[in-house]
């Protein structure tokens, strides 16, 4: 799905994901959309704060308004199909969540690892995104820079959707993080002049700056 395609229904009862969400800086999407309950909007939010040197990045999720806000339709502690929890007290993702892509890129990787899909888009130098923990994705495999079996590798549009919001599966930590809550949410990650750990900086300063609300 394109930017330009305004609303994405999940038939959930009335749930409706805005896509083409505020922008984060010129050029910028927010990875997670805006979501529409009946018409009350929810923004994204980050719901852990960068830690240097433990958790690089930000994970993204939904905030209730209060303990009891969409408690129905989203219970704590409920696990979907997909065996990750809808929600925590204070925050909440529905099952099939879109994750779009941040800025027009190229795909470099798509990949799935013990801790679920993930991939990493190159907007050109100095940035890269990092989005994991997916649940589906709508690309192939990607290496490198190429599509699995050498083609030329896709190029995406801000806003294009790459799959959808699952959560951390792993339960082995001799193969990266683990979640014990198993807690649906958008790992997210900007990398700068780099990829990996080394390159990852905290990209929360200026989400909250430009229209994040935490």
């Amino acid at each position: 799905m394109k930017d330009d395609d305004l609303l994405l229904l999940l038939g959930l009862g009335g749930l409706l994901m805005i896509s083409s969400g505020p922008e984060w800086g010129t050029g910028w999407r927010w990875p997670v959309p805006m979501l529409d309950i009946g018409g009350q909007v929810y923004e994204p939010v980050v719901t852990q704060e960068f830690k240097p040197g433990v958790h690089r990045g930000v994970d993204i999720m939904y905030r209730r308004r209060s303990l009891t806000d969409q408690a129905e339709k989203f219970p704590a502690g409920i696990k979907g199909a997909d065996g990750f929890a809808n929600a925590d007290t204070r925050f909440f993702a529905p099952p099939g969540t879109a994750i779009l892509a941040a800025r027009d890129a190229r795909v470099w990787f798509v990949g799935r690892a013990a801790t679920g899909w993930s991939i990493v888009l190159d907007h050109g130098k100095p940035w890269a995104t990092f989005y994991a923990h997916l649940q589906t994705v709508d690309l192939p495999l990607h290496a490198m820079g190429h599509r699995q079996g050498g083609e030329a590798a896709i190029i995406v549009k801000a806003g294009d959707v790459l799959g959808t919001m699952g959560g951390n599966p792993n339960t082995d930590r001799g193969k990266g993080a683990v979640d014990g809550s198993r807690l649906r949410h958008l790992h997210f990650e900007a990398w700068y002049k780099g990829a990996g750990n080394d390159a990852a900086v905290d990209p929360q300063r200026e989400m909250e700056k430009r229209w994040l609300h935490g």
